[in-house]
């Protein structure tokens, strides 16, 4: 499996391991930007997580509106590439969803950079709050149905810095840590 955008529109890709051939390729609606950061494959699904501007629709029924600059998402596929469910990851101002990770209860560990507070349109949605002039790498645990377990604000750099210079990749290490790495063109504080 290859994500990324096409144009503009998020995708997932399918290829043989084998033979590396084309299969199938799932296009997700975007009305002006969107983007697959990265995908993680447990229990028989497809988990993707990115960001989009504008409105966002994942198998013609669920559409997200951006409500900053840039919002994120949550979504799963099964194998086939057929749409499950997904979650908007919004903000008040701009914000990535980097990466995914899960353990082996279903958990799934996110990262997140911003520069306006977080909330997810889950029923039980939880918010996180920052301070203002500043963007910040905030590491999330959701439960199998995408609530909010706890968050943890990792580092914080200065406003100015362009925010889509940020990586932040992060890994599960047998259900015991969460290992992140963290890259920006300037010194994080």
């Amino acid at each position: 499996w290859i994500a990324g955008r096409e144009n503009g529109r998020p995708f997932l890709g399918f290829f043989d391991a084998t033979t590396g051939n084309f299969i199938n390729k799932v296009a997700i609606s975007a009305t002006n930007y969107g983007l697959v950061r990265n995908i993680a494959i447990h229990n028989n699904l497809i988990y993707a997580v990115g960001s989009f501007s504008s409105q966002l629709t994942f198998g013609g029924s669920t559409t997200f509106t951006a409500s900053g600059s840039y919002d994120g998402f949550i979504s799963t596929f099964d194998l086939n590439g057929n749409f499950q469910q997904a979650i908007h990851v919004s903000s008040t101002d701009v914000l990535y969803v980097h990466d995914i990770s899960l353990d082996q209860s279903s958990n799934s560990y996110i990262s997140v950079s911003t520069r306006g507070s977080i909330a997810f349109n889950n029923p039980n949605s939880d918010t996180y709050t920052k301070a203002s002039g500043l963007v910040d790498l905030v590491l999330f645990k959701l439960d199998a149905l995408f609530n909010v377990l706890w968050s943890n604000k990792v580092e914080t750099a200065d406003y100015n810095t362009n925010i889509h210079d940020y990586n932040f990749p992060l890994s599960l290490f047998q259900d015991e840590h969460v290992v992140y790495g963290a890259t920006a063109f300037q010194d994080l504080k």
